[in-house]
């Protein structure tokens, strides 16, 4: 709950390309020859730098991060890029160390589950947000014109509840151009520059591994499992209008009030049975949640708690006569 209300968002965003785990053997990928131009992983054997059996190579590696391979299913080629070390620790957990093969040039070649699950992003990425498509100038690097051509937006709908108690968004459309897509600001970063930007942002955002980003998944930073909440009240405050703002306010101070009174009834009740808490109903115990906390701490002066809550009542009740 935030700002008083619940928020709520729902719907899938983007899914990762279905893949099958294939698990090889540690002679079988060291005799693998993949082809990377990052000079730190780069071999001296001629017969690696075969292009033709490169599916995408990154062109700008990412800060604090490993060179990475696996196979791109759609042609059986290999994706050469880089991954944070953060994504990677994080892939680390989940699967294990068994499908993660560090190389003799240092490339990190990804196997099994984990290579599955990463090629199935990259998939939905590069073909389904079509960035590779929208790379005109086929440089792997996507600038800002470029970046509109993706696919890597979606379009929500919103609103507020019939009783005025909750926000909330849901998926209308999936895929949309950024140009036309409402939300190309929900990222917690720049716009991507390449595929290996949007990659790893996906990754550590998906943290349930379920090859599904669901709205709320897209919403959140990868700090913060509750930004969402954030995201959709801003959406909400730029959209809704004044009037009705006010409308909703109002209606949340006369809860607040309705609230508050029935606090202290409960008080009064407390009060003349010289603190029994067993003569409260259970609804009463649990409305004086807080309050009862503050007497099992020490604080059982009753009387300064129920001047307290009369002094937010007085507020309120002058707030709505001004209104």
């Amino acid at each position: 709950m935030i700002h008083g209300f619940n928020v709520q968002a729902s719907g899938t965003v983007f899914t990762a390309v279905p893949t099958k785990a294939i698990d090889r053997t540690d002679d079988e990928m060291s005799e693998e020859k993949i082809f990377s131009s990052d000079k730190s992983t780069k071999s001296n054997d001629s017969s690696q730098t075969d292009v033709n059996n490169i599916s995408y190579q990154t062109s700008r590696k990412l800060a604090n991060s490993s060179m990475v391979a696996f196979t791109d299913q759609s042609n059986g080629k290999y994706v050469v890029l880089s991954l944070q070390k953060d994504t990677i620790n994080m892939l680390q957990s989940h699967f294990g160390d068994d499908d993660f093969y560090k190389r003799d040039d240092g490339m990190i070649r990804l196997d099994n589950r984990a290579e599955s699950y990463v090629s199935g992003w990259f998939a939905d990425i590069a073909y389904k947000r079509e960035f590779i498509k929208a790379d005109s100038n086929s440089d792997g690097i996507l600038d800002d014109k470029e970046y509109k051509n993706t696919r890597n937006d979606f379009n929500v709908k919103g609103g507020i509840s019939d009783d005025n108690k909750s926000l909330y968004e849901e998926i209308t459309n999936q895929y949309s151009l950024v140009s036309e897509g409402m939300y190309v600001n929900y990222r917690e970063f720049n716009n991507p520059s390449n595929i290996d930007d949007e990659l790893n942002a996906t990754l550590l955002k998906n943290k349930d591994f379920n090859n599904t980003l669901t709205l709320e998944e897209a919403y959140n930073t990868k700090d913060d499992d509750k930004n969402y909440e954030n995201v959709i009240f801003k959406h909400a405050n730029e959209m809704i209008p004044q009037a009705l703002k006010d409308a909703m306010f109002e209606e949340k101070m006369r809860q607040l009030e309705e609230q508050i009174s029935k606090k202290v009834n409960a008080l009064s009740k407390l009060l003349y049975s010289k603190g029994d808490v067993s003569q409260l109903s259970p609804l009463e115990k649990l409305l004086l949640e807080d309050e009862l906390s503050i007497v099992k701490n020490g604080a059982s002066d009753m009387q300064k708690v129920m001047n307290d809550k009369l002094d937010e009542m007085l507020k309120v009740e002058k707030y709505m006569e001004y209104k």
